[in-house]
């Protein structure tokens, strides 16, 4: 089957067709399940199935949006409901009625509607559709990354067309490995080797210990200048040989309480403030690192007393401040607690680029990275590990691998632990497999990496002198597998460990086989991970249930987020629920949302500030008064704010801080003293505390603190899970998105997804051991052109363009005579406003109009620095729209950065 475009052929599919007939017999068991189907444990309705598809690159048009709603039941069963037509006189089931029923399938995976069809083992038609209404009826099932389906389509109970075998996998390329959940992982990276004598370092610390700064006196190459406070920061700021900032968090002495984190929050924000605008008047920006000690739990930490909380929040603002000030290159680094500040001196003399997180641990240091999935395998069963084709260590990929039994003379082993060496290495960084591909026109694989494993026998032929359970070490080329199946002569019997005190986790990789070409005396041993097995295939995963004799506990419960979960809750078993808000009083937008849970449930509607000591005290005693257990609690209070940081005072961060971190806090208090039966404690975090984003500093601040106490509660053996929410659909803060903004979101590479899908993986997530899980589809090419600092956090999912796609040769703007260059940077400064404000075409813009006086906000002045950020490739205040408030103005000022005046 294909279609004639422009006279190109465009194959769809390739099919054979049966030289018989087959005998009209009754269809696949899957008629007679239909009778006796149990009541579904997921629903979604064609509004949510097409935001879902959307997001995930697959928008569908009017004539295709046939699919009105879809099931999930148990034992992989699928139902859906579709809106029919008549076939045409040469049609059996029009094309997109088959596309429908195919979507049903996909709509409501836990992996996301990502799998497409690849193959159909084969179709038998019935009839022709003649109604209005149809039923599709689905089996599906996992197949490690995949998916493989029976379907039947029903009409009126009689079947219309029987698709058998379908298998589905994900579309090829990147987009194809894009997943709904993230997470921010602390993996090992040493610092690079210095090329040559490091630059001289003029660094400003901060720090109200007079003894650290002499400590780092005697660092060859570095000169400190240690100031107690702010007083004489001015005066320092004006020494021209000052390249670097440096602020210690101050941390305050005893017992974590709400009034501590408070009083911390504040002394360090107001500092940190009027630092951010002193900086202003710096000859050169500096470079800003913000430093704490043990906010971060890294492996080998102690759970610790919480007394890390208010550090933590700054992670989140820390982020924020990188992309408002660029320029600043702000960095956040973690010490552990009473190590000293040595490791700073490394990282201030190496200043490798692009890294912006970073922790140190006694002999280790770390950097963050934002990886894809709930967990570094997001299938169950066999996998490999090859050689990248781009020869970058950051594009290692695992891939799904059928295991095979052994043969004679052949043993088959799980493996624990992979040994990778410089050989490895080596194959691991060769580019230049494409090129001799072209010269020989053979294609040559990458090759599978390995050299040594560590494992047990899992089945063993006769002879071989092994038997199950055994443990042993392997010599075989291609060891990094799930299981090995190779010759019994490659294996020897294992005796004690490998004598390897440096480990890796397979999230580390890269990183072992860095070390294993520095250092190739001995092989760098990767830890696979012990669970696979015990893992449910997530094709086949449903959300557990509910107990109806707890009470649930939602804050922000008459919020749009807050009657979301609750609508959830009840559809999961609850029966008693207990909704949270600052006013007690429903919106009018809420009260059909209550009236429709209190058919089935009983509502209690408590008002409370969850920020205030007294009134979480009175809610205690309120819920120990009733007659059930509290069983769980969603923390989803809070409110949004937009402000740039040079917009912020500490009033408009404590505001942010309250209901989620202090509110927070006072709900873990609560659990710890009167609730111990919780199965699960969720907080409502945003991902502006990881990604950062302009003008949310104090947001981020806020939702930085829940990801702490999430992850410092797991640490305790208490249910803890922070949710770093994306973009809602319809719910929430995009329920009151103007159309524009909308836009200017998905244009940014975030993607709106549906209430349906975000609330159906919150009740899978916390089932299991997480503290911390970014949710959300992005586009993250996207997403990262329009970044100008080169962050690494993002290096597993995307790269982040050199100087091509930007339009513009510098090199050739800058040799310009001056008038020609103004009058070039001109037109690029006035089409940028111009597509902000998303003037029509032919729409002149008036070069001296003031941007006030054209609608720019503070959300649109973000989107004119990022855009000029990435087409001069400079760094640009956050104020720029401001201090520069017209075209011609902004123009001036950018042309002056790319060709700064000659000194007198």
């Amino acid at each position: 089957m294909y279609t004639l475009v422009g006279g190109e052929e465009n194959l769809h599919a390739t099919a054979t067709v049966a030289a018989d007939p087959e005998p009209l017999v009754p269809v696949s068991e899957l008629a007679e399940l239909d009778a006796g189907l149990a009541p579904a444990a997921q629903h979604i309705d064609d509004e949510d199935i097409y935001t879902d598809l959307a997001s995930v690159g697959r928008p569908q048009g009017p004539r295709m949006r046939l699919l009105v709603k879809a099931a999930r039941h148990g034992d992989g069963l699928v139902t859906g409901e579709l809106t029919g037509r008549d076939a045409s006189a040469v049609e059996h089931v029009p094309a997109e009625l088959l596309e429908a029923a195919v979507q049903a399938l996909v709509v409501l995976d836990p992996e996301g509607p990502v799998f497409v069809p690849r193959e159909i083992a084969s179709v038998r038609h019935f009839r022709k559709p003649r109604g209005e209404q149809l039923r599709v009826l689905a089996r599906v099932r996992g197949e490690q990354d995949r998916r493989l389906a029976d379907v039947l389509l029903l009409e009126n109970g009689d079947p219309v067309a029987e698709l058998l075998g379908v298998r589905m996998a994900r579309p090829e390329g990147r987009g194809g490995r894009r997943q709904f959940l993230h997470r921010p992982e602390w993996v090992r990276r040493a610092l690079p080797a210095r090329g040559g004598a490091p630059a001289a370092r003029h660094v400003v610390l901060l720090d109200p210990s007079a003894a650290r700064a002499a400590d780092l006196a005697a660092e060859p190459g570095l000169k400190v200048t240690w100031l107690p406070d702010l007083t004489d920061l001015k005066a320092a700021l004006e020494d021209p040989t000052v390249t670097d900032i440096c602020r210690l968090w101050h941390q305050r002495s005893g017992p974590m309480s709400a009034e501590r984190l408070r009083a911390e929050c504040e002394d360090n924000y107001r500092e940190l403030l009027t630092l951010i605008g002193a900086l202003e008047t710096a000859n050169r920006p500096p470079r800003l690192w913000l430093v704490t000690e043990g906010a971060q739990w890294l492996p080998g930490d102690p759970a610790g007393d919480g007394g890390h909380l208010a550090a933590a929040t700054l992670w989140g603002f820390g982020r924020v401040l990188l992309t408002e000030y660029a320029q600043y290159r702000a960095t956040l680094v973690d010490l552990a607690p009473g190590s000293g500040l040595a490791p700073l001196a490394e990282e201030w003399r190496t200043e490798p680029a692009g890294e912006y997180q970073v922790a140190h641990r006694p002999g280790r240091r770390y950097v963050r990275r934002l990886l894809a999935g709930d967990a570094s395998l997001t299938w169950t069963g066999g996998f490999e590990l090859r050689a990248p084709d781009s020869g970058d260590l950051s594009d290692l990929v695992l891939a799904p691998v059928a295991d095979r039994a052994p043969g004679p003379d052949e043993i088959q082993v799980r493996v624990s632990a992979v040994g990778l060496t410089a050989e490895d290495a080596r194959a691991a960084l060769d580019t230049g497999r494409a090129e001799r591909a072209e010269e020989t026109g053979e294609v040559e694989l990458p090759p599978l990496l390995g050299q040594l494993a560590r494992g047990s026998v899992l089945a063993a032929a006769e002879g071989t002198g092994f038997a199950p359970g055994d443990e042993v070490l392997v010599r075989h080329d291609g060891t990094f597998r799930a299981t090995l199946t190779v010759p019994a002569v490659a294996a020897v019997p294992a005796t004690g460990d490998d004598g390897s005190d440096l480990r890796f986790g397979l999230d580390e990789t890269g990183e072992a086989l860095r070390t294993a070409l520095s250092d190739p005396a001995g092989p760098a041993w990767v830890t696979l991970p012990e669970d696979l097995q015990e893992r449910p295939e997530p094709a086949d995963e449903v959300p557990a249930g509910l107990r109806a004799d707890r009470t649930y506990l939602v804050t922000g419960g008459l919020g749009g987020l807050g009657l979301v979960t609750a609508r959830k809750l009840a559809a999961l078993g609850a029966r008693h629920l207990t909704l949270v808000s600052r006013s007690g009083k429903a919106t009018e937008e809420a009260a059909p949302v209550l009236a429709d849970l209190a058919a089935d449930t009983e509502i209690d509607v408590v008002r409370a500030d969850i920020s205030r000591p007294g009134d979480v005290e009175r809610l205690v005693r309120h819920l120990r008064s009733g007659s059930r257990p509290l069983g769980g609690i969603v923390h989803a209070a809070g409110s949004y704010d937009k402000k740039l940081i040079s917009e912020l005072t500490w009033e408009s961060i404590d505001a942010q801080l309250a209901a989620k971190a202090y509110g927070g806090w006072l709900l873990h208090e609560a659990a710890e003293d009167s609730f111990p039966e919780l199965e699960f404690f969720v907080t409502y975090s945003s991902i502006a505390s990881v990604l950062g984003g302009a003008t949310q500093g104090h947001y981020a601040a806020a939702s930085a603190g829940l990801d702490a106490l999430a992850e410092w509660r797991g640490r305790r053996g208490v249910p803890g899970l922070s949710v770093n929410w994306g973009a809602w659909a319809r719910v929430g803060m995009s329920a009151r998105l103007e159309e524009h903004l909308s836009q200017e979101i998905e244009r940014s590479g975030v993607r709106f997804f549906s209430p349906t899908r975000a609330l159906d993986t919150l009740a899978r997530l916390w089932g299991r051991p997480r503290t911390q899980r970014i949710v959300g589809e992005f586009d993250w090419d996207r997403y990262v052109s329009g970044s100008v600092n080169g962050d690494l956090f993002f290096d597993r999912l995307a790269r982040q363009g050199g100087e091509e796609g930007t339009g513009l040769d510098l090199t050739a703007l800058t040799a310009l005579p001056a008038a020609e260059r103004l009058a070039a940077v001109t037109a690029v400064v006035s089409e940028k406003v111009g597509a902000v404000l998303h003037l029509e075409e032919g729409d002149e813009l008036d070069l001296n109009s003031e941007f006030v006086s054209l609608g720019l906000d503070s959300l649109m002045a973000q989107q004119v620095k990022a855009a000029l950020e990435q087409s001069f490739r400079l760094p640009l205040p956050a104020s720029l729209t401001h201090d520069h408030p017209t075209v011609r103005a902004l123009a001036q000022f950018v042309d002056g950065q790319l060709a700064p005046a000659p000194a007198a």
